[in-house]
């Protein structure tokens, strides 16, 4: 009797734990039109860090990338760092800089229609000029982070195209 008991709720307790996996994972990751999953990406400079991390973070979310220019062709380009300064402390010693990425990203169909896409990713920087190596080391963190916020957005404008495109 005990057995019994005992086997129904590790049974129970096993089957919510695989459902809760299975949750986890069709969650992350939206549904892909199998008519845009394969994809032919083409960047300027293929060997940047920006690039690597676009083509990890497409991978990674279920794209598969081939060459071929006859499936859809996503061209990313004009990737351009932009700082400015917002405000300098009264002491001199600090200053806070805004630094915006933009990318440009093109979608090209076999039907030759080509939509156009600018991404922007901000983020605020506060610069000590007293720490040389610490702002290197923070700038080369900064860099990594926001490679990879713009492969984030552009994966996700990427999925808003998909979604909107097949329900036309």
């Amino acid at each position: 009797m005990i057995m019994k008991r005992i086997l129904k709720f590790s049974i129970t307790i096993v089957t919510a734990l695989l459902l809760a996996g299975c949750s986890v994972t069709f969650a992350n990751q939206p549904n892909i039109n199998p008519l845009f999953r394969r994809i032919h990406l083409v960047q300027q400079n293929s060997n940047t860090l920006f690039s690597r991390t676009v083509r990890q973070t497409l991978t990674n979310k279920g794209f598969v990338l081939v060459n071929n220019t006859k499936l859809p062709t996503v061209v990313i380009s004009d990737v351009a760092i932009n700082s400015s300064t917002a405000s300098i402390y009264q002491d001199g010693t600090a200053a806070q800089n805004n630094v915006i990425y933009t990318v440009r990203m093109e979608i090209k169909l076999a039907n030759n229609a080509v939509y156009v896409y600018t991404i922007k990713t901000h983020s605020v920087v506060l610069q000590n000029p007293n720490n040389i190596l610490a702002n290197n080391t923070e700038a080369n963190y900064l860099n990594r982070a926001m490679d990879q916020k713009l492969a984030n957005d552009v994966y996700h404008q990427l999925i808003i195209f998909v979604n909107t495109y097949h329900n036309q």
